[in-house]
């Protein structure tokens, strides 16, 4: 009877050490995100530790923390390339619209009488100068630029407050989740552009975008662009990488270039504009657009 007892002690006991482990190690995964989503703002001076001058901001924003797993590339003491998954932590706003209804929140977005303008321009370039019909001696390109953290690069308009768990941080730029965050980002992308790069916008449709040498398109924060190569290469993305810290593909013989869930690619048989898959002969028959070098410019 006794060693019964005994046993049983035991038993529960590794099963309670168990437990408290794992529920030490689900906690240590849950706020080691938080603690490194907080160091990156206030890094970026998204977050500014409230101070004396927080007693004189009345307007208060409530926040939650959003969890996702992402797959990322790790190198190894040897080298070696691993994939790992990380668990990610973003720090979001709650402005909820059943609040308050307002209709200036909204921003221009792309249609899909648009997506294939850009890329339908590319392979007209490609065409002509295939089949030397109003040559251009520049270089054309279809490239596609993506801005990282977009709405943390937006001053707030009017100081705002939060509290996270037991300290309080001044808001110096728009978080995501803020109803206003895409539209401030538009406008103050537009007159990035309009500055930087002497663009000009449409009026009839505000994603699309003039430059010098090429054209763009705007999606909130994915960027596509047709035009002369040495300017995107020279002007464009150093502009860019002054400002914002992004990311960006160029189209090529082999290289993918991604934008609004569609693909380009380009190879010695053709180009291809196709949906977010493989692309290869079974395009043409899921509607994709190509044009083959050997047929003079025709699509």
């Amino acid at each position: 009877m006794k060693f019964s007892i005994q046993w049983m002690t035991t038993k529960r006991t590794c099963s309670l050490t168990i437990t408290m482990r794992l529920m030490f190690g689900l906690a240590k995964m849950m706020f080691h995100p938080q603690a490194v989503e907080l160091q990156r703002l206030c890094s970026m001076g998204v977050l500014v530790r409230a101070g004396e001058e927080a007693a004189f901001v009345t307007d208060k924003l409530t926040t939650k923390f959003v969890y996702d797993w992402r797959l990322k590339t790790f190198v190894d003491g040897n080298g070696v390339e691993r994939k790992r998954w990380l668990r990610r932590s973003r720090l979001v706003a709650r402005e909820y619209a059943f609040l308050e209804r307002r209709s200036d929140t909204y921003i221009p977005a792309t249609s899909t009488h648009i997506l294939n303008l850009l890329p339908l321009m590319y392979l007209q370039k490609c065409g002509e100068r295939d089949a030397e019909i109003k040559a251009d001696s520049m270089e054309v390109t279809l490239a596609c630029l993506d801005v990282k953290d977009a709405f943390l690069m937006v001053p707030q308009d009017k100081p705002v407050k939060i509290k996270v768990g037991q300290e309080e941080f001044l808001v110096k730029r728009n978080l995501p989740g803020q109803r206003m965050g895409a539209k401030n980002w538009y406008l103050f992308l537009k007159d990035f552009m309009e500055q930087e790069l002497q663009c000009e916008f449409c009026i009839e449709q505000p994603c699309l975008a003039k430059g010098p040498h090429g054209v763009f398109m705007l999606h909130v924060d994915d960027i596509l662009f047709c035009g002369h190569a040495a300017w995107w290469k020279d002007v464009v993305v150093p502009e860019f990488q002054k400002r914002f810290t992004i990311s960006c593909d160029e189209l090529g013989e082999g290289i993918l270039n991604f934008f609004l869930e569609t693909q380009d690619s380009e190879n010695g048989a053709g180009s291809c504009i196709d949906p977010w898959n493989e692309c290869g002969e079974g395009g043409k028959e899921r509607g994709a657009l190509w044009k083959d070098p050997s047929s003079d410019g025709a699509l």
